[in-house]
């Protein structure tokens, strides 16, 4: 099993590769460091301005994987590969397919369109957004300074955003799969967003979606393998984003969404819903493409959870 990982050169805290390697090791996978170049330009004049240029952009590709790997453990088994592209994210994409890896993890923007900093938050900056409108695989993002945030072994549990649909229904698979695969137990959650208070029927409504919730976990809870340690619990709130921040979120815990309906079969497709609990979460977001087998427990021993 292999983990592809994206690395930056201008990317000093390194997120995505702190939480990739600590995840591939608990995985038994094999780390693939990704540093994605820019294709050389064609100046149309000197050629020797060309082929100092290619070989500024090859030097650079090294300086990156080789700073990358100085920061891994010593027993931390890796690869090594520098991809020309235009677009990083179709380019680790391409990486991740060619090497047939089963998950692809990438780390969050610096900063807020407005300047505001975002330690501890998920934000998709365009390499993760062109993985998260694309990739036949499932895509990690990673917050902004999680590298400092946590020292606990990853994933110390794995949580799943839960509801009766096909989309949860494959993220909960993949989730049951990393939970298997890394012996971290596994938690169900199921958002309620309360109905309009100026309804006639409010109280009768409300407990209808509390009851549907509940039900809906306990489903689920009776559809996991035996061996698989879960737990269920349902967050309520005037909306969504309410509903979510009440969600207590380790920031060494993995949050496992499905792609939305209306995406592509067997690829990421992000949805509104998993677009707004990826911006409120404080771990690291799995999102797993439509109708694909995510594939984490493809090779390899798989802990048994007891």
């Amino acid at each position: 099993m292999k983990v592809v990982v994206g690395v930056r050169a201008d990317d000093p805290g390194d997120d995505a590769l702190a939480c990739a390697e600590a995840l591939s090791r608990r995985m038994r996978a094999v780390l693939v460091l990704v540093h994605v170049r820019p294709a050389p330009w064609r100046s149309g004049g000197d050629d020797a301005v060309d082929a100092e240029w290619r070989a500024y952009l090859v030097e650079q590709s090294r300086t990156t994987l080789e700073r990358a790997r100085r920061r891994l453990e010593p027993t931390t088994e890796h690869e090594l590969h520098d991809h020309t592209g235009a677009s990083p994210g179709r380019a680790l994409a391409e990486v991740a397919d060619a090497v047939g890896a089963s998950l692809v993890v990438v780390g969050s923007g610096s900063q807020r369109r407005d300047g505001v900093g975002l330690d501890g938050r998920v934000l998709v900056g365009p390499t993760a957004d062109q993985l998260l409108h694309s990739a036949a695989l499932p895509v990690l993002v990673v917050p902004h300074g999680y590298r400092r945030s946590t020292a606990a072994e990853v994933p110390a549990r794995v949580t799943v955003a839960y509801t009766r649909s096909l989309d949860s229904d494959e993220a909960l698979r993949a989730a049951v799969q990393l939970g298997r695969r890394t012996g971290a137990p596994l938690r169900l959650v199921t958002l309620v967003v309360r109905p309009p208070r100026l309804l006639p029927s409010y109280s009768r409504a409300l407990d209808e979606l509390r009851a549907q919730a509940r039900a809906w976990l306990d489903e689920a809870a009776a559809e996991a393998p035996l061996t698989t340690h879960l737990t269920a619990e349902v967050s309520e709130g005037e909306d969504v984003d309410e509903a979510m921040g009440l969600v207590e979120l380790d920031p060494a815990e993995l949050l496992v969404c499905g792609s939305g309906a209306a995406g592509p079969l067997r690829r990421v497709f992000l949805g509104d819903t998993a677009q707004r609990i990826m911006r409120l979460a404080t771990a690291p977001v799995v999102v797993v493409p439509r109708h694909a087998e995510p594939g984490l427990e493809r090779t390899g021993a798989i802990p048994r959870v007891v």
